[in-house]
């Protein structure tokens, strides 16, 4: 076995041998997990994860806290950054006929499950908390990256060909 799966095996939580009531369990996000779970347009990242399971006659209440940053690359200058992750998801898990997974509040397995995989489930929440724009504060930025930008425009602007766009403004 590798240090990848090793590493992810702590996030399979065996629920059928644990009591009735409120268990936590405190869960460290690194680079082995980003092997494994690629999230587009981040490279690595440092979370940590406060995780609660709340174990019912009929039922588990999963909660978890997250709290760290994920490293992409700035949009603007290319340069790495560093993105602030903090946010908390639940999830109710039920038990039915078949593992069913349409419903994004609620998680029915099937009643012959006596463990559950989180490891996917934290994938698909911090999947969702990337933003779509990443960017440092404009002063954070590269400096001569953004300058190159500015000189770029600035020919753009004073390029005096006519546009496709120019003949289409033109229709009316």
């Amino acid at each position: 076995m590798n240090k990848v799966e090793d590493y992810l095996k702590q996030f399979v939580i065996q629920f059928s041998g644990l009591k009735i009531g409120h268990h936590e369990y405190v869960f460290e996000i690194g680079p082995l997990f980003f092997e494994r779970f690629k999230i587009e347009d981040v490279n690595t990242g440092e979370i940590h994860v406060d995780f609660s399971l709340i174990k019912r006659e009929n039922m588990l209440e999963l909660e978890f806290e997250f709290d760290g940053f994920l490293s992409s690359t700035c949009d603007r200058c290319l340069d790495p950054l560093n993105i602030p992750i903090s946010f908390e998801n639940d999830l109710r898990v039920k038990f039915g006929d078949e593992h069913n997974e349409e419903n994004d509040e609620l998680l029915v397995l099937a009643h012959e499950e006596y463990k559950i995989d989180i490891a996917p489930l934290l994938y698909e929440f911090l999947s969702l908390h990337v933003p779509l724009r990443k960017v440092h504060n404009e002063s954070d930025c590269n400096e001569d990256v953004i300058s190159r930008l500015h000189i770029d425009t600035e020919v753009e602007k004073d390029d005096e060909s006519p546009s496709v766009w120019d003949k289409l403004k033109n229709l009316k």
